[in-house]
């Protein structure tokens, strides 16, 4: 079974050697590793089901954009990023999970278990028992080293109350008892102590383990005595039980002959740091595990959902670096909006400002990635210096921007380049005082915000500095 988790890195293992001759990027340095997978997230890339996922993905990103722009390549790249990372956590998670498999299946061969030191609590230990090769988990319970402890006698009414419901263990009443009693020696939450007696040992001892060889299927009654101490008083507590026999196979037998005999030995040893567990049983040898948690399943599932959750985490950056252009390109537009009044203001034609513009952006950006308004400026330049129609160019970048004072923009120039540009600079001077008001109520609106976020702060600051002054205050007045 927890071989099947190796099946996933086979298969992308298989898929990485079959993806090794897809075409490298060119000029790309990097290491052998990040080469395969972003080969194999390519070739993932091109098959149908993922191709029509990444295609729409595309087109949403890049609407509105004429065919041959950057962000084509750039979404395509983050495709077969996303592709790549998806393969490399689905191959790790299948590695780690069989990791995690094989370690809990390298369970320890134990023959005695450490108890913890007096007043530290009993310890439970999840045992794996094997008898003539057939397995039980068996549930073994180590009591800390004895030691005296005292009572408060409100709890004398408590316990005579609720003590026939707590011995249950997994028997329904105490007139059908076909399992061991939970005898228990402490009442819960209390520190009274609890002495069992039984009238018949012989058929459930004092500490409610039946004697399954000497019971019957009609039942015994058996009279147990529960003594309760503090300190050196104590009081006596009978309760009628009736035992009965259960129908048991021969292994089944053997494994709860080993259970009392481990409870025998256990009572009889709290004295001993370690408690040694029985070798053999009706001649049979005896082999202990303790249990170790199987986190494979876990970690498997756990992979998948990462490998499921990628694609959106892809999309919520998206729409993350989408929402940060659009508020750079509207603190942007300002400058662009004035620096097209000035040099139209200054008689200069509209394409020839807006190549000053965009070569003044080429040359303050010192061969730095160039983003946000900034961008589109340089592209429409581009596309001037091709030859493009004035009018359409200028349209296009704002349709490209998808922000209304850009949309506004570009209709401006593209209705008054027709008719000449007269009256655009007016035009201009008027849509800069527009929109360096919008700045300043965009900024207003921006610190506000800000401000409400330092409010927990500032009030967790508060409260702070009035425990400081009235915490010593109280303490001196003795409240």
């Amino acid at each position: 079974m927890g071989y099947l988790y190796l099946l996933p890195a086979a298969g992308i293992l298989l898929f990485l050697v079959s993806a090794r001759k897809e075409p490298a990027e060119p000029g790309k340095r990097s290491n052998f590793l990040s080469d395969a997978f972003e080969k194999a997230g390519k070739r993932l890339l091109r098959m149908r089901p993922f191709a029509k996922i990444c295609k729409r993905w595309i087109q949403k990103q890049t609407e509105d954009l004429p065919p041959g722009h950057s962000v084509f390549a750039a979404a395509e790249q983050r495709c077969v990023r996303c592709m790549a990372e998806m393969l490399l956590i689905l191959l790790a998670g299948s590695l780690l999970a069989f990791a995690a498999w094989y370690v809990s299946k390298q369970d320890e061969t134990v023959t005695a278990l450490p108890r913890k030191e007096a007043g530290e609590g009993s310890i439970l230990y999840e045992l794996e028992t094997e008898i003539n090769g057939i397995r039980k988990q068996l549930p073994v319970t180590v009591n800390e080293k004895t030691y005296s402890s005292q009572e408060r006698n409100r709890w004398f009414s408590y316990a005579k109350t609720h003590l026939g419901t707590l011995i249950l263990g997994e028997n329904t009443s105490l007139d059908a008892v076909t399992s061991d009693l939970h005898l228990i020696r402490t009442i819960p939450g209390s520190a009274i102590q609890v002495e069992w007696q039984s009238d018949h040992e012989e058929l459930l001892s004092s500490s409610g383990t039946l004697q399954t060889e000497h019971l019957t299927e009609t039942g015994t009654p058996v009279l147990l005595t529960a003594i309760l101490r503090y300190g050196n008083y104590e009081e006596r507590l009978e309760l009628k039980v009736r035992v009965r026999k259960k129908a048991l196979s021969g292994t089944e037998k053997d494994f709860e002959q080993l259970e009392t005999e481990i409870q025998k030995k256990e009572a009889k040893g709290t004295e001993k740091a370690v408690y040694t567990l029985p070798s053999e049983i009706n001649g049979v040898k005896v082999r202990y595990r303790i249990r170790k948690t199987d986190s494979a399943a876990v970690i498997m599932v756990l992979t998948l959902l990462l490998v499921l959750l990628m694609p959106l985490e892809e999309k919520s950056a998206a729409e993350r670096k989408r929402k940060k252009k659009e508020t750079q390109m509207l603190i942007e537009y300002p400058e662009l909006v004035c620096a097209l009044s000035l040099l139209l203001g200054a008689g200069m034609h509209i394409t020839r400002a807006w190549e000053r513009i965009a070569l003044s952006y080429i040359n303050r950006s010192n061969g730095k990635k160039i983003s946000g308004c900034r961008e589109e400026v340089i592209y429409t330049y581009r596309q001037l210096k091709s030859g493009m129609q004035n009018g359409a160019v200028f349209e296009a970048f704002g349709n490209r921007c998808g922000l209304a004072p850009y949309k506004k923009l570009g209709m401006l120039i593209h209705s008054n380049i027709r008719k000449g540009t007269a009256d655009l600079s007016d035009l201009l001077k008027a849509e800069a005082a527009e929109a360096m008001a919008e700045r300043k109520s965009a900024a207003l609106q921006q610190s506000e915000a800000a401000s409400e976020k330092l409010m927990l702060p500032m009030m967790l600051e508060l409260m702070v500095m009035m425990g400081i002054l009235l915490v010593p205050a109280f303490m001196s007045m003795n409240i």
